[in-house]
């Protein structure tokens, strides 16, 4: 269909996935209590296309997001930083929203 040829062939600019991290993948150590407030964010993975970026998110607990965001700099249109502080006023906007 045309449909699905336009969304297979579809160079897509935004790629993302959670990453799991350890209170997933496996049971914490009972001799480490406070484990789980030492979460390492892991790692993160390119852009699937030289004009778009490359998004791993994490949310370990209710209080806490840790992104990992990447492009290529030989890009004139992508900047990951300027990505990083659109999330985060985004972020701040959602918070603001849910306080009130």
């Amino acid at each position: 269909s045309e449909f699905l040829h336009n969304v297979l062939t579809r160079q897509w600019t935004l790629s993302t996935s959670q990453t799991p991290h350890t209170q997933q993948t496996q049971v914490p150590d009972p001799n480490y209590p406070s484990f789980s407030e030492k979460l390492c964010p892991g790692g993160g993975f390119g852009p699937v296309s030289d004009t778009g970026y490359g998004v791993s998110y994490m949310f370990p607990n209710n209080n806490r997001m840790f992104f990992h965001i990447s492009s290529k700099k030989s890009c004139p249109t992508t900047d990951s930083s300027r990505f990083a502080n659109y999330l985060n006023d985004c972020a701040q906007q959602i918070r603001t929203l849910f306080d009130s």
